[in-house]
């Protein structure tokens, strides 16, 4: 049986690009074929296409988006899917920082540990929390 995980994501909901982001995140939950939602993505930057391909294998998952809330200026973001949340993360963290969301961080929580990630201006930094019991 696979791992069921949490994942969500928050960053700041004043970039200019918060609310486009949203909106397809939102069509894709809604059944947005993912053709669609891909060249969506590449016609905001020139290497989002190239994010994107490693998130086309979690297609699925796509629906379980949901907008968890706005406060402070932050968003917070959040899917629910069964194994792969660590992976899907760090793709989707390296799509948002690619099509201009700022200040971006993100955790993927498991059954036994937390995975925390934090977007820095030179790379995805992640590292593992264990769960208190």
């Amino acid at each position: 049986m696979a791992t069921p995980y949490f994942i969500s994501i928050s960053g700041n909901a004043t970039s200019d690009r918060y609310p486009i982001i949203l909106a397809l995140l939102e069509q894709a939950a809604a059944g947005m074929e993912l053709q669609q939602l891909e060249s969506a993505f590449a016609g905001l930057d020139e290497y989002a296409l190239e994010c994107f391909q490693p998130l086309a294998k979690y297609a699925l998952f796509f629906s379980s988006f949901r907008r968890a809330a706005v406060a402070d200026g932050r968003f917070t973001w959040a899917w629910e899917m069964e194994a792969h949340g660590d992976t899907f993360l760090e793709d989707m963290l390296q799509l948002l920082d690619v099509v201009g969301l700022e200040d971006l961080e993100g955790e993927s929580q498991g059954d036994e540990e937390v995975y925390r990630c934090n977007v820095t201006d030179e790379a995805i930094e992640c590292e593992y929390h264990e769960l208190i019991e």
